[in-house]
């Protein structure tokens, strides 16, 4: 007999109305750890889980721009970031499920280095924020062993990074503009000192003339 703990399956209507409010919500947040408490509390309602996190890498790059976690954080080994499975799914776009972390034969690397943290884990899913425009990152979550996920629990997270990647996607193309803003606003800063002392220059020169 299974022993797996069941999953709170929630309705199809449930589900949609989760999805709903992750979207309004998070286009209106301003913070990283906002983002994040927004999506455990949220997902909590219609997916079980004991640690969340979101990923996103900097452009055409390995380096993580930024990481957040909630409920229940997971320490994150410390490992070239070409062995960690965040990298490997933004670079291949795949989905990743382990059903059992300890039956599992993949990632022995990590499985080393995970356990050394002492962190009791059973089942992870993973699947990457990205947009019609860009690859951001991946969003994952994970259980204590006896959870298991199903089919239909993947593409509603699926359906959930998708939403969460254009919300960040959002924000990082505000950001953009206002740092591109800032940098017109220091070149008219410049042309209007170099105007006023040119035509002190010129002040000067027609009064000795």
């Amino acid at each position: 007999m299974s022993t797996d703990a069941p999953i709170p399956p929630g309705t199809n209507t449930q589900r949609y109305e989760v999805v709903l409010r992750i979207s309004e919500a998070l286009f209106a947040c301003q913070q990283r750890e906002e983002l994040a408490r927004i999506l455990a509390d949220q997902l909590g309602e219609v997916l079980s889980f004991d640690h969340l996190d979101v990923v996103v890498f900097k452009d055409n790059s390995k380096e993580i721009e930024w990481h957040v976690s909630l409920k229940g954080r997971l320490a994150v080994p410390e490992a070239p970031i070409e062995e960690l499975p965040t990298w490997h799914l933004y670079d291949t776009q795949e989905t990743l499920l382990i059903s059992d972390w300890n039956t599992d034969e993949r990632l022995p690397r990590l499985k080393q280095l995970v356990a050394k943290t002492g962190v009791d884990i059973g089942s992870v899913v993973r699947v990457p924020l990205m947009t019609p425009q860009q690859r951001l990152g991946t969003l994952g979550i994970a259980s204590r062993p006896g959870t298991t996920y199903s089919a239909g629990d993947i593409s509603f997270l699926r359906l959930i990074a998708h939403v969460v990647a254009l919300a960040i996607e959002d924000r990082l193309n505000l950001r953009k503009e206002q740092e591109a803003q800032a940098e017109l606003q220091r070149q008219n800063d410049r042309l209007q000192l170099l105007l006023n002392l040119t035509n002190q220059i010129t002040s000067n020169l027609e009064f000795r003339e």
